[in-house]
């Protein structure tokens, strides 16, 4: 397995504004470190020694942060999204920077998934079925708002897909139910690099934006093997201010002095 890890932070992150107008969202604080070095441990933790970020317009200080990680345990190296069209466009980005790797573990910038130990499974079901392709997936109230995977059959909290679909309405959400839950995607996937042909093939959306679900999608109808993974902890979005406060909130309530000390002797 030749994998290296990809960092899609090259969204504007504008339901953040006005402070992502100064700071990517990519660098705001969970506890004391920002989001990407969640990432950037998350891929180490995982056995992933090589990174790509995906950078774009006004990530300079993403750039001055990582460096070229090998302070954080990773080699970091950087392509530029000029435009941003969509998830699957910055994927397709990074096919320049690639040598030998045969597979991409993708993992979204302002993401947290703890346990690391989930991501680290999610890596060894890839090695042990052998697919095109795993995603992580968790249960959700609000499928409308991601992608989301209808399971051909889950034994054990994983197993093979038959569809992705991006957003879904309230029309469309049924038939995606699994013993009456919906699972969407967790923004963590390792895919074949065969995935930049089928994003190749894909079609913006009516925003003109390129979703990597759609290239998931035609691969699917390809014949393509692929597997969903059930995750057993939680993942942390910072997508809007009120997801991100509340995150805040959740970690702080109930915390003792001492708790917060250790947490600032991380900052130090």
């Amino acid at each position: 397995m030749v994998v290296i890890g990809i960092i899609p932070a090259a969204g504007k992150g504008n339901r953040l504004r006005p402070i992502t107008d100064f700071i990517p969202k990519e660098l705001l604080l969970y506890g004391p470190r920002p989001f990407i070095r969640y990432c950037l441990d998350n891929l180490r933790a995982s056995g992933i020694e090589r990174a790509l970020i995906i950078v774009g317009y006004k990530k300079g200080s993403i750039m001055d942060y990582v460096k070229d990680g090998r302070g954080m345990g990773v080699n970091v190296d950087y392509a530029y999204q000029v435009e941003q069209k969509g998830l699957g466009d910055a994927i397709l980005t990074a096919e320049g920077k690639l040598n030998e790797d045969r597979e991409i573990f993708i993992l979204l910038g302002d993401n947290v998934i703890e346990p690391e130990s989930e991501l680290k499974r999610l890596k060894e079901l890839y090695l042990e079925e052998k697919p095109f392709g795993v995603i992580l997936v968790e249960e959700s109230r609000h499928p409308s708002l991601y992608g989301v995977v209808k399971f051909k059959g889950m034994h054990s909290g994983s197993g093979e897909i038959s569809e992705v679909f991006e957003k879904p309405g309230e029309k469309e959400v049924r038939r995606f139910e699994t013993d009456g839950k919906v699972y969407a995607i967790s923004g963590a996937y390792i895919l074949s690099t065969k995935i930049f042909g089928y994003l190749r093939k894909a079609k913006p959306d009516k925003n003109g934006e390129l979703q990597l679900t759609d290239a998931i999608r035609l691969a699917l109808e390809g014949g393509e093997r692929i597997i969903a993974m059930k995750l057993d902890g939680k993942r942390i979005d910072i997508g809007t201010p009120y997801n991100y406060l509340m995150e805040q909130h959740k970690l702080f309530k109930g915390l003792r002095e001492e708790d917060v000390r250790k947490l600032s002797q991380q900052w130090e």
